[in-house]
């Protein structure tokens, strides 16, 4: 097994996924972003970044000790920031497991998925390669060259992996909690044209500074919520105060849009304050 033990934080959304994600992907056309420069070990083919919103331990690194100090060049990392750009790849005709999942840095392979998280995100890998793609998240490698390296994945739940639009030029947030959306009810069109026929899913929106326009806390600062320049709400007078100073021009962050039995629900996810 790997360095850390197994950690995930709960999404906060209840979601019924749809029965493939194929499916999902034949409904809801997925963006087409310009590759990044091929790397060695790795196929040719576009990269899509996936959620990151949840914490996913790699395993097996004690095999690709020599790999990471090369990547690290034989420096101790520490901290839980990920500064790594992981890519995963499915290997359907693995010998040793049909499930598995292999990730690589700087086109080094790390280490590989547990076989229960493997299980659980071979299939949305899979169909994302079918679709022409692989995907990528934040990793952070922590350790030395003189004692282990280990490795841990910053990547969504499997019902939420892809996201349903590009980051673009966003500067994205570090996804570590969820932060409720509040006022979306004027824009609830614009939530379920997101949302489509499922019931959970991803996106990527902008963070914008902005002023209370009315109620009791008129002309007091607010951080707006925007995807693909549409409105969906705003963060609470409260959370504004809490992360407005992390809020700079062309900043961004996941937001997982839900609908529950009360009606549309949307989180934004956003770094400790």
């Amino acid at each position: 097994m790997g360095l850390f033990r197994r950690r995930r934080k709960q999404v906060e959304v209840a979601v019924t996924i749809e029965p493939s994600q194929r499916q999902r992907a034949q409904t809801s056309p997925r963006p087409r972003p310009a590759p990044d420069p091929p790397e060695q070990g790795v196929p040719q083919v576009p990269q899509l970044r996936l959620g990151s919103c949840s914490r996913v331990d790699v395993v097996g690194e004690s095999y690709y000790q020599q790999a990471l100090t090369a990547i690290c060049h034989g420096q101790e990392r520490s901290g839980n920031v990920p500064i790594d750009k992981a890519v995963l790849i499915p290997e359907p005709d693995n010998p040793h497991d049909r499930n598995a999942v292999r990730v690589t840095v700087s086109g080094r392979t790390v280490g590989y998925l547990s076989r229960e998280d493997a299980g659980r995100y071979q299939p949305p890998l899979l169909d994302l390669h079918r679709a022409g793609f692989l995907g990528w998240c934040p990793a952070a490698i922590i350790g030395s060259a003189d004692a282990y390296y280990g490795v841990f994945l910053r990547l969504a739940e499997p019902e939420t992996l892809w996201p349903a639009n590009s980051p673009g030029r966003l500067t994205l947030l570090e996804a570590d909690r969820s932060v409720a959306v509040t006022k979306r009810r004027p824009h609830h069109d614009v939530l379920d044209e997101l949302l489509g026929r499922r019931d959970a899913v991803l996106v990527f929106g902008e963070l914008v500074q902005s002023t209370v326009t009315a109620g009791k806390y008129k002309g007091s600062p607010c951080v707006e919520v925007t995807v693909n320049g549409r409105r969906i709400g705003e963060l609470s007078a409260a959370m504004t105060q809490r992360h407005h100073h992390q809020v700079t021009p062309g900043c961004g962050c996941e937001v997982i849009i839900s609908r529950r039995e009360n009606g549309l629900h949307a989180a934004a996810y956003m770094p400790r304050p």
